[in-house]
This record gives C-alpha cells, structure tokens and sequence, in this order.
C-alpha cells in the first residue's frame, strides 16, 4: 500500500525588536507595493489573511506615507520571493508601528506568494532621508517631494527643527544640529528654506517656514546628528512558512 503525506513545516523567528523593518516594493511610487517585513536578516511577505485597512494604516503612518488608499491581496505588483510570514496583525489603525498591533498566528496554512498583500498609501510628499553619513540617522537632510529628493538650506536651522527630523526618521533626539553643508552639498532642488519648527512637531513638513523658497533661493544644506535608532529590549518572534516548505513522504 503506498499514501502521500503532505506536511508544511513552520519555524519560527525571534529578534531584538529593533531590528525589525517594513517597506512596500514593486509598486510605482515609494509609498505603493508589495508588504515586505524584515526580521533580523529574513525578509519575507504577509499572506492576506485578516489584512485590511487598518492594518495598512498602519504600514502608511510608519513610512512616513499618509493614510491608507487601498490594502490589496493577491499579488497585484508581483509576487514574493522569500518566505511568507505565518503571524498577522491586529492592528485598530491608531498605532504609529505595525509592531504595536496584538500579533495573532492562522491556523490553517493555505497561502502562497499569490496572497502576498500590497498597500497603496496617500501621499509620499514630505518623506525624509539623512544622506552622506556614517549611519540613517545621521547626515545631509533630504526632503521627498513632487517625485524628487530635494534640498533644505540652513537659514534659521537649530536643534527644534533637528529634534523634528529625528523623530519623524524614528531616530530619537537630535545631538547636532549643522549648517554651511557639513555633509556636503546637495544637488536637487531646493524646497525648504527658513524652517521654524517648534520641536514637537511629527513631521518637517508641518513645521512653519518664514520665508518661501523661490528660483533664487541660495544657501548651504542642513544635517543632522540624531541619537540613533529607538532601541527596546524586548525579543519578538514570528511564524515563518519557507517558500519550499511542502514535502511529500511515502510509506
């Protein structure tokens, strides 16, 4: 007599919860695509499975990206191509990360990368990078805007307006706060000038600016040095299905 047993094997990964990461890839802007977490050096993909918009408001308000449009499934900007990340989210939307949403496991192992989620956010006008620096939360401020990265000149540019960009890069409190392109000189355009932030401000954005940039607006770059990322203590761990979890035994 001779069967087939069909098996999924689940492992599981645990990581200092700083070094977890989300980002979405494959869509056309940086605030659309395909869900992808990273776990330590693990990168994988969330099957569809209890995802909504809740969820993907989440994922927006940590990338900096706005609200959430749509939280699609089924791999509408192409499949994945590493493992599939067997825990989902509860998220209630009002979390600012996805690590803050209650984390359940589905019982039934029924995904494939054609589950994958995407997400299309609202806007990606007013994202931040730090660029030319030893580490992401130190160097030459960048804003997003209109499709292009762009320049902030160092008018008026103290520690509130630092302390503003590091929180909004999840980077804790500003150390320094440079001017006259300390990380060197940027080549976009120019889109911030003169910025006045109280310093409790989530965004750079938001903040007021006292003088509007025009053509003629000349000046040197601002940068910063941030504490450093927000670390916790804490271990987290996540169900994984391998993409080539399925074997066949016989007997």
């Amino acid at each position: 007599m001779r069967c087939c047993i069909t098996a999924v094997f689940i492992l599981r990964s645990c990581v200092p919860t700083a070094h977890r990461q989300i980002r979405l890839t494959g869509g056309t802007t940086l605030c659309s695509g395909r869900l992808e977490i990273v776990y330590g050096n693990q990168r994988g993909t969330l099957c569809r499975h209890y995802w909504g918009l809740q969820e993907a408001n989440v994922v927006c308000e940590q990338l900096q990206c706005g609200a959430a449009v749509t939280a699609e499934a089924g791999a509408h900007v192409g499949n994945g191509s590493e493992i599939i990340w067997k825990s989902h989210y509860e998220c209630r939307g009002n979390e600012t990360q996805l690590w803050d949403c209650p984390v359940g496991s589905w019982d039934q192992i029924t995904c494939t990368h054609e589950d994958d989620v995407s997400v299309t956010c609202s806007s990606e006008d007013g994202l931040l990078r730090l660029s030319n620096g030893g580490s992401r939360c130190d160097g030459r401020v960048e804003i997003y805007t209109n499709g292009t990265w762009g320049r902030v000149l160092d008018d008026g540019w103290d520690l509130s307006d630092a302390n503003v960009v590091c929180r909004q890069l999840d980077c804790g409190s500003a150390i320094a706060a440079y001017n006259s392109s300390t990380y060197g000189e940027g080549g976009g355009t120019v889109r911030l000038n003169n910025v006045q932030c109280e310093g409790n401000e989530t965004r750079l954005s938001t903040c007021n600016v006292s003088r509007p940039v025009t053509p003629l607006s000349v000046g040197s770059d601002v940068g910063v040095l941030c504490s450093g990322e927000v670390q916790t203590t804490t271990t987290t761990c996540i169900d994984i299905i391998p993409s080539h979890a399925v074997a066949s035994g016989m007997g």
